[in-house]
Order: structure tokens, then C-alpha cells, then sequence
């Protein structure tokens, strides 16, 4: 999915709006309006960025704009976006499979295999009988993704994989992505992050889009994404969310499970003047996207200095 400040940054990103509600909540949630005139001009592509639309475009076509240009709909918009009152998803992850096999009509007889292949369909439709997949997507349902899915079926606020998602990459990361990818992610990466590079901000990535630029990953690639997101299944970062606002070094250490890992530097040239970090661990301090300074201690893995 896509998010209101994507609208507003990316020139590449149109949005097709099909009638003039859409067009009102769209302009409230942006608390701007979208063309100067603020005038519904009928079902076409509208730019945020630009402040402009194309009388020529539609749903499926970008009309003036660019061929290269994204068309995005209200519903791809993640702070817009409603669970359809009927609605269908397509995938094999195993929380769809659970869901499926809780609320489906024959509860506990869908499977993995089933679920990535037919669209499972909630409320469940009916073909004589109440059925709950079919091969295709029945009238009156829309199709929602497994992002969404997530968030607004199973009410998971924080999409993430080992608490890492969604991930704040660095304009610095960012570059090194861009400069090692193939000449097609190239074009796209350079378009989505090319404004928060410029401004040396931080980037945030969901865990969806990730996974799609994982996909397309060589072995050469995979290595500087272990190096930046790191390892799938791995997480180098600690939780510290059960610490207090305030809490002792000794406290922090316990999170960290080596027993003194920062403390009160007692010895040498800066003692009582700094703190002794452990060299187990790898110690980054990070500006972070409100512009403050963060030491972010991680785990390290094999290769680490």
C-alpha cells in the first residue's frame, strides 16, 4: 500500500478518483486541496504532486501523464482505506489458512494448496448452496491483500516480521540499494526514493515491499540485504519496549543478555567522563526520522567487525 505523503512526493503516483465523494475524502484526509480550483472534474487521474489532472486519462489509462506513472485507486491508500463490505484474498500464508478454517463454511477443511489457488470469499456467497472459495473473484466482492489482510481483518496494527517492519532505511542504505540494483529496479527505486535521498531523509519500508524486492534479488544482492535488513528469520535488534521511560544501565544490559554490556566507564583515559559499551555487540548511534541522535546497539552476526 501506499500512504498520503507517497502521493505528495512521488510525481510517478496518480490516483483515479471515480466520483466526487472520493474526491472530498481524499482532500480532508490530505487538509489541502487537490487541484488549485479544489473542482471535481469527473472520473480521471488526478497528481497530489502536481496539483493537476489529465482529462484524458481513466482507471486504466494515465492519459497526459507520464506511461511509466502508477494508478492508484482510494483503496490503495493505506490511511483511506475500508474493508469492503464483501471482499476476497488469494493467498497461502497461513493466517489466511486459519482464518479460513475458523470462519469458512466447512470450518477446518481448507488447506494451504486451496487458499493459493482459489479466492476465499467473506461473507461467504451463494451458488445453491453457501460456499466460501471459487476460482474466481464472485460479483460484488473486491479483492484485498494480504497487507491488508492483515491489518484490517485481523486487526494487526504492526505488520512486521521479528518486530523489524515496517524498516527505516537510510538515504545512505538507500543508495547503495539503487547503485547494485538491475536497470528496471534502478528506474523504480530512483523515482519512489529519489526525494528522501535528496533531503537525506530516512525511508520507511513495509514488509510487503520488501519482500517484493527480495524476490528479484541476485546473490550478490542478497548480501547487502542481509547486511542492511538483515537475515529473514534473524532480528538484530532488541526490544526494549518492557523498560520503563527511565531505566538503569544494569536494566538495559539484562535486555541485551550480557551482563554489564553498558556501564559507567570506571578505568583509562575516560573514566567517570563516558560509558563502556560491550564489543560483542555493534553500537550505531543513528539520526533518526525526528532528527535525533539514537544509539541503537544490535546483535552482531558472522563477519561483523
Amino acid at each position: 500500500m501506499y500512504t498520503l505523503n507517497d502521493l505528495k512526493t512521488n510525481e510517478k503516483l496518480i490516483i483515479y478518483l471515480d466520483s466526487q465523494e472520493e474526491f472530498d475524502k481524499l482532500e480532508k484526509a490530505l487538509g489541502h486541496p487537490i487541484l488549485y480550483e479544489s473542482l471535481y472534474l469527473g472520473q480521471h487521474c488526478y497528481s497530489v504532486y502536481s496539483n493537476t489532472y489529465s482529462s484524458n486519462s481513466s482507471k486504466t489509462n494515465t492519459g497526459g501523464y507520464s506511461n511509466d506513472c502508477i494508478i492508484l485507486t482510494i483503496n490503495d491508500i493505506e490511511e483511506l482505506f475500508e474493508l469492503p463490505e464483501k471482499w476476497c484474498i488469494k493467498s497461502g500464508e497461513q493466517e489466511v489458512v486459519d482464518y479460513c478454517n475458523k470462519y469458512g463454511v466447512i470450518k477446518g477443511s481448507y488447506s494451504r494448496k486451496e487458499c493459493e489457488n482459489y479466492y476465499a470469499h467473506f461473507p461467504a456467497f451463494k451458488d445453491k448452496e453457501e460456499i466460501t472459495t471459487s476460482s474466481e473473484i464472485k460479483r460484488d466482492y473486491k479483492e484485498i491483500t494480504f497487507e491488508q489482510f492483515k491489518k484490517f481483518v485481523l486487526k494487526q496494527k504492526d505488520m512486521k516480521t521479528n518486530n523489524r517492519f515496517p524498516f527505516k532505511l537510510s538515504h545512505v542504505d538507500a543508495k547503495r540499494i539503487i547503485e547494485i540494483a538491475c536497470n528496471s529496479w534502478r528506474l523504480i527505486l530512483a523515482q519512489k526514493w529519489g526525494y528522501y535521498i535528496t533531503l537525506e531523509e530516512t525511508i520507511e519500508i513495509s514488509e510487503e515491499y520488501y519482500k517484493e524486492m527480495r524476490k528479484a534479488c541476485t546473490k550478490e544482492q542478497h548480501k547487502l540485504f542481509d547486511e542492511i535488513f538483515g537475515k529473514d528469520g534473524y532480528n538484530k535488534y532488541f526490544d526494549f519496549s518492557g523498560l520503563s521511560d527511565n531505566p538503569t544501565l544494569k536494566e538495559i544490559s539484562e535486555v541485551l543478555s550480557i551482563r554489564g554490556a553498558i556501564q559507567l566507564r570506571k578505568l583509562g583515559e575516560f573514566k567517570h567522563k563516558g560509558l563502556y559499551l560491550n564489543s560483542n555487540l555493534k553500537w550505531d548511534i543513528i539520526t533518526d526520522d525526528e532528527n535525533h541522535l539514537v544509539l541503537v546497539p544490535t546483535r552482531k552476526r558472522e563477519g561483523d567487525e
